[in-house]
């Protein structure tokens, strides 16, 4: 099934024109979504649901998310926005800003182009996580949904293979059952 999707793709020309498709289809729907309250699709900084709840397209040192990045970053909030909208509850602000940080780790590693994502750097993205934050999980759930993404929408060069979070950066034994607390206050 991978080698008829990378035939296609290379029939298509590249990965490039596959994202230039998929904005030109997410500013179509960025312009109809009412919870972004302010913010143009160039900007670095979009409003949701209030104006004081800002999406910042930026790496987490403040500085600016290579070009790449930053559009895939805003596909991928605009096409999460775009499913849920028929939902009763919108997404929480902090949920949404949340799914900006697989980006944002990216950059840090100096990731800066989508032809550069691969199993390798995904397992890389793994390991620096893990090394990185205390608590790495919350993490790596949102790389494995933007990979998904990814290899939904057929973007990358090739399919790339997620782990299972929970055993790979959570609390868990080898059979990825949650570890008990050694210290715990008595009851």
């Amino acid at each position: 099934m991978n080698e008829l999707v990378n035939f296609i793709r290379l029939k298509r020309d590249s990965e490039g024109a596959q994202l230039a498709e998929l904005e030109a289809l997410s500013k179509v729907h960025f312009k109809s979504l009412d919870i972004l309250c302010s913010g143009d699709w160039d900007d670095d900084e979009w409003s949701y649901l209030k104006v004081s709840d800002k999406l910042k397209f930026k790496s987490i040192g403040g500085g600016t998310l290579p070009i790449e990045l930053s559009t895939l970053s805003k596909i991928f909030i605009v096409e999460v926005l775009w499913n849920q909208r028929l939902r009763g509850e919108p997404y929480s602000h902090s949920y949404i800003a949340d799914l900006l940080n697989p980006f944002k780790v990216w950059a840090e590693m100096g990731i800066q182009e989508l032809s550069e994502l691969n199993q390798d750097s995904y397992d890389a993205t793994i390991i620096y996580l893990r090394d990185r934050y205390t608590v790495s999980e919350p993490y790596g759930i949102k790389v494995n949904k933007v990979i998904k993404f990814l290899n939904d929408k057929n973007i990358l060069n090739a399919h790339i293979d997620t782990h299972n979070i929970r055993k790979v950066l959570g609390n868990t034994d080898e059979y990825g059952k949650v570890l008990a607390k050694k210290n715990k206050m008595p009851l």
